[in-house]
């Protein structure tokens, strides 16, 4: 059984972790940078992950009729509440974190989308007629809440039946059963808490930012800004496909995404193994660590 509709991508952690960098650059009143760190989240690769799992959801199923499978019921026979309430959505995100259950990808809400593409109107397009017109990273980091059993075979709309989920995850599971989509039930997977607030941050800020002109999403605008770096030693970390994932550290993993700001080696101090972590601390304060506790001493 397979876990999600489709593996994440690179592309999808890079656009996480541009606007949250944009975020925080909001946040330290570095307007430009962020809006520049917002357009460069948009890159049109995405689309080619979504599609066609997206918009030809149909093509997801692996088996139309498998054995011992719930069956559509009678509207008649339906939860007469379709659609879940606000405190269930709160339950929700409490119980799962801004992640989704069946890819694990990180998740914004719309609320906080909204508030990007206000802010940010020229790095941040939102079509609602076209998906091909959006922010290619908002929209694959869209927040969803997904009926596991589906509405329409007796599934109620309810906290036990519901996860949250990414929106090709959502989309692309549709209205077919985890048995038609070959799907592992993910609630039968513990929750694994990551330290991410999915951009809630952005939700006291202040004024939009002067308009900026930037070119189509095919286009590309890099920022570097000038971090300070140091050097940090996590026990029980390792390396693999491009990231850097701790251990469960107060109850919750994290990761970083390695690249020109981001540099890690294995290595062991004292007897512990681990990786050394060069990065800017920010990058460590981001996501719930203390860089004074994870300073690297040789």
């Amino acid at each position: 059984m397979r876990l999600s509709i489709k593996e994440p991508v690179p592309q999808l952690f890079e656009a996480w972790e541009l606007l949250s960098q944009a975020a925080d650059a909001h946040l330290s009143g570095e307007l430009k940078s962020a809006e520049a760190l917002i357009h460069e989240a948009n890159n049109p690769a995405l689309w080619a992950w979504l599609y066609p799992e997206w918009e030809k959801c149909h093509l997801n199923v692996i088996d139309k009729l498998p054995h011992g499978d719930t069956t559509p019921v009678p509207k008649s026979e339906r939860d007469t509440k379709r659609f879940l309430t606000s405190s269930d959505k709160v339950a929700l995100l409490k119980r799962d974190g801004y992640r989704c259950r069946y890819c694990g990808c990180p998740v914004i809400s719309p609320e906080v989308r909204k508030l990007i593409c206000r802010l940010y109107p020229a790095a941040a397009p939102w079509d609602e007629n076209s998906p091909t017109n959006r922010h290619m990273g908002l929209q694959a980091l869209w927040l969803q809440f997904d009926h596991v059993v589906p509405y329409s075979h007796g599934g109620c709309s309810d906290v036990q039946n519901s996860v949250v989920s990414c929106a090709l995850c959502n989309f692309g599971k549709d209205k077919y059963t985890l048995l038609q989509l070959g799907l592992e039930d993910p609630r039968l997977r513990e929750v694994v808490q990551v330290n991410w607030d999915g951009l809630n941050r952005l939700l006291a800020v202040a004024t939009p930012p002067t308009k900026l002109k930037f070119p189509t999403p095919t286009g590309s605008l890099t920022v570097n800004p000038v971090r300070p770096i140091g050097t940090y030693f996590i026990p029980g970390a390792h390396i693999s496909a491009g990231y850097l994932f701790t251990p469960p550290i107060a109850g919750k993993e994290r990761w970083f995404k390695l690249g020109p700001e981001v540099e890690a080696t294995q290595a062991d101090r004292r007897g512990a193994v681990g990786c050394v972590l060069k990065c800017a601390p920010n990058l460590l304060i981001r996501r719930g660590l203390s860089p004074d506790q994870f300073a690297d001493v040789p």
